[in-house]
């Protein structure tokens, strides 16, 4: 091993013939060289495929670790394959952790690591990983019309230096089709333990200070450790629901028409304004944005913090009896994202759908809105995540050089600068609920704008119980 005099970089290294293995630290790199994997033959294809799902159930697992109690991390673990010549490529495992906890979160890495080498996947997992794999070919064939110039340039280089086939979106999409049944836990296990061995691999950490550099054989002991004989992975079916009992749908008592910029306008029973503009940009996609006046601006100095963190707090945390992991398996191969957010002077909700599944996406948004979810374990690893970022963020000298021009134009006035870690540590949950309900609990002062795939008639009888929240009894402001 060799420490860096520059980068206070530790490697643990050993070398075999064609192939090397890492896993990184803050940042760092984990590589399993593959050379020459192109795509010649529906064969190559298939390797493809295979390497893909595994990924994705990977990094299934590194997010759900990342939202543990007391995780060591600062953000979920990362898994990826990057190009290191035209005939070679690596896969990347990289995690960045809390100051301090660098050993515990090589010892998660590297317990997953023999997780899968010993015990493979699961069924359950291939078949989430399969259904959200054939979504994105289907959603890619559905908008080739639309595909960015960009994207068909790439495509043409990787085809024309790497070999990389493009016989077009739709007969990938039949090539996917005909491959996904053929590929079973033993393709996938079988290739998971390829990238899951031993021979030389690198394991690479960079910290900010040398002192912070584990001694190699707490590294190596750490690893062996990790490498013992691990339970296997156990799932349980998900019983839970995004709605317990589904909004009485309200109504549109006013209806105006521009024909000439193509735009619907409703006005709905609970207040809220709704713009409609059909597009066909994308075959496949809806898109949602919402406002109303009001944000954290509102709140209290002494509730600042809490209400500044209370919609981040609302979309970790699921919705109805899920938590945000059963709810991302419970929709896998599904395309319905919707959030709420909350800036200094307004409060909004995103959302973004396939046409099949614009009313999933309007069902988690009114459960966010009308119910919001509290899971204790998800927000305190959220909170700890934050604060480990304001510490890490406190030690660039570009902050501190942000820091003293905001103190020389606004004073320490809380609401000008950045969460310290002591700002982070005081948030009160209840009080950051109680001022997300306020500012969400009436809908009647919100504008929706829709666009994209839009068939009104659907799309009207969904929004009248999507967006449909009765109106609070809330003083005006």
């Amino acid at each position: 091993g060799a420490v860096s005099a520059t980068q206070r970089e530790h490697q643990v290294t050993a070398h075999a013939s064609g192939v090397a293995a890492s896993v990184g630290f803050q940042p760092g790199e984990a590589l399993v060289v593959l050379v020459g994997h192109g795509e010649a033959t529906v064969g190559d294809y298939r390797d493809y495929v295979i390497d893909a799902l595994a990924t994705m159930i990977i990094s299934e697992r590194f997010t759900e670790l990342a939202k543990a109690a007391d995780s060591p991390f600062l953000m979920p673990p990362a898994i990826g394959t990057n190009e290191i010549v035209r005939d070679a490529t690596s896969t990347t495992r990289m995690a960045v952790v809390k100051n301090g906890r660098t050993l515990d979160g090589l010892k998660i890495l590297m317990t997953e690591n023999a997780r899968v080498a010993q015990h493979g996947f699961l069924a359950t997992e291939l078949a989430r990983a399969k259904k959200e794999f054939l979504s994105t070919y289907v959603q890619m064939t559905k908008e080739t019309d639309s595909r960015d110039s960009a994207d068909v340039a790439a495509e043409l280089t990787r085809n024309y230096f790497e070999g990389e086939q493009m016989p077009g979106r739709a007969a990938e999409l039949a090539l996917v089709e005909a491959l996904l049944p053929t590929i079973g836990l033993t393709d996938l296990n079988q290739r998971a333990r390829q990238l899951a061995v031993a021979r030389g691999r690198i394991i690479s950490i960079v910290t900010p200070k040398e002192g912070d550099l584990p001694p190699e054989a707490e590294i190596v002991k750490t690893v062996a450790a990790a490498e013992q004989s691990v339970e296997k992975r156990e799932e349980v079916a998900i019983t839970g629901k995004i709605l317990e009992t589904p909004p009485t749908p309200g109504t549109i008592i006013a209806e105006r028409v521009d024909e000439a910029l193509g735009i619907t306008e409703w006005k709905l029973s609970n207040g809220a304004t709704v713009v409609l503009r059909p597009t066909d940009f994308d075959a496949d996609t809806i898109l949602l944005s919402g406002f109303a006046k009001g944000g954290y601006s509102l709140a209290s100095d002494a509730t600042y913090w809490s209400a500044q963190a209370s919609a981040a707090m609302v979309n970790v945390s699921g919705v109805g009896t899920l938590s945000k992991a059963d709810l991302d398996k419970l929709s896998a191969g599904r395309r319905a994202v919707a959030i709420t957010e909350m800036d200094e002077f307004s409060q909004r909700v995103f959302g973004n759908a396939s046409v099949a599944d614009f009313e999933l996406m309007l069902q988690i948004l009114h459960a966010k809105i009308a119910a919001p979810r509290r899971d204790p374990v998800a927000i305190a690893t959220w909170q700890q995540m934050q604060i480990g970022l304001a510490k890490e963020n406190n030690a660039s000298p570009e902050q501190k050089f942000e820091d003293q021009v905001r103190e020389a134009h606004y004073g320490n006035n809380l609401r000008k600068r950045d969460a310290e870690p002591a700002d982070l540590e005081a948030i009160s949950i209840d009080d950051a609920f109680a001022f997300y309900r306020e500012r969400f609990a009436d809908l009647s002062d919100f504008t929706f704008v829709l666009t994209g795939k839009l068939d009104l008639p659907t799309t009207r009888l969904l929004v009248m119980t999507g967006l449909k929240s009765d109106p609070a009894e809330i003083p005006p402001e």
